[in-house]
């Protein structure tokens, strides 16, 4: 990020996706299954933990069948890039907000065409606030009170400073 910032300029805009802590829950359970099993990123590998996730889909308490909700589960590059990446970094939306402040930028909001019109009126209906869509805090409040809405970190910051 902050390769990024220094070559944007004060007040200009950057649009930042990044992977949410928890909403990437089903992924975390699907790669430790993959390191319990030694899987490895092999084809066969992939088809063996594919086939056993599936298997697992009538386990509605287990948060790894919810990678069967995933385009990408069912492609072999795109389940590598899923479940068997080597490395992943997930945040919560007060990791973000620490960050962005350490780089001197102001979250704008959640892209639109990412979340959906019906997250963006609950959250407005629940903080009527004007401001309420700008506050990382209110939307970390509102993803633990409703757990099942999967919210995108896909957003807007503004450079404050130099």
């Amino acid at each position: 990020w902050k390769v990024l910032v220094n070559k944007l300029r004060t007040n200009g805009v950057m649009k930042i996706g990044l992977y949410g802590e928890v909403v990437r829950q089903s992924v975390v359970k699907a790669r430790e299954l993959i390191a319990k099993r030694k899987y490895t990123d092999s084809a066969d590998d992939i088809r063996r933990c594919r086939s056993e996730i599936i298997n697992m889909r009538n386990d509605t308490e287990s948060k790894i069948v919810e990678v069967l909700k995933s385009q990408d589960f069912y492609s072999l590059s795109n389940c590598r890039d899923l479940i068997f990446h080597v490395q992943e970094h997930r945040f919560t939306l007060l990791q973000i907000e620490a960050a962005l402040q350490d780089l001197g930028l102001e979250f704008l909001g959640f892209d639109k065409f990412i979340n959906s019109k019906f997250i963006r009126n609950k959250f407005k209906k629940q903080y009527p606030d004007k401001n309420a869509l700008i506050s990382l805090k209110l939307w970390h409040e509102f993803q633990t009170n409703n757990p099942d809405i999967k919210l995108a970190y896909v957003f807007w910051v503004k450079k404050i400073s130099n």
